[in-house]
């Protein structure tokens, strides 16, 4: 019978806990990267939606 959790990959006290943080850590890396990117296209929608509402502004003045 077992006494406990299984040794390897398995039990955060065994060496799986490196390979445990090395996944947080990529996980963590690749939500910044994503909302980053997200941030990135918001902004640059904002800045051409900007663009349009000028542009039919001044059409309407001028």
């Amino acid at each position: 019978m077992l006494a406990g959790p299984p040794p390897g990959i398995y039990d955060p006290t065994g060496p799986g806990r490196l390979l445990i943080g090395f996944f947080a850590a990529m996980a963590q890396t690749e939500r910044v990267h994503s909302n980053n990117i997200f941030i990135k296209f918001c902004l640059e929608q904002a800045e051409e939606d900007n663009r349009r509402v000028l542009a039919v502004s001044a059409r309407r003045q001028g």
